[in-house]
């Protein structure tokens, strides 16, 4: 995961690879597919709550009605989110990855 300005995080991405930012600045979680343009997006400001696996990250929005799910790339980026996501204040919920799918 890279800190490019101290508020937002971004994981690498490719032509393959989504990228997840997490902003601390409006509190707001986004996923977007490059390769695809700004066609497939998800973002959501001030989430409701995360339910994180190893790799696994699944946010729901605020209302609890709308989610995504997103593959991370290593158990080292999921701890790095997991800890911006608290200091939104953001309940992070630590479960299998069999109960994410």
């Amino acid at each position: 995961m890279e800190d490019t300005t101290g508020s937002r995080a971004k994981l690498r991405h490719s032509k393959r690879h989504g990228q997840l930012v997490l902003d601390a600045g409006s509190q707001s979680v986004q996923l977007v597919y490059p390769r695809i343009g700004r066609f497939f997006q998800r973002k959501f400001e001030q989430p409701l709550k995360c339910v994180m696996g190893r790799k696994l990250l699944r946010v729901y929005s605020s209302n609890g009605k709308r989610n995504f799910t997103c593959r991370l790339l290593s158990e080292d980026d999921a701890t790095k989110c997991s800890e911006t996501l608290r200091s939104f204040g953001v309940e992070v919920i630590a479960v299998g990855e069999l109960m994410l799918r």
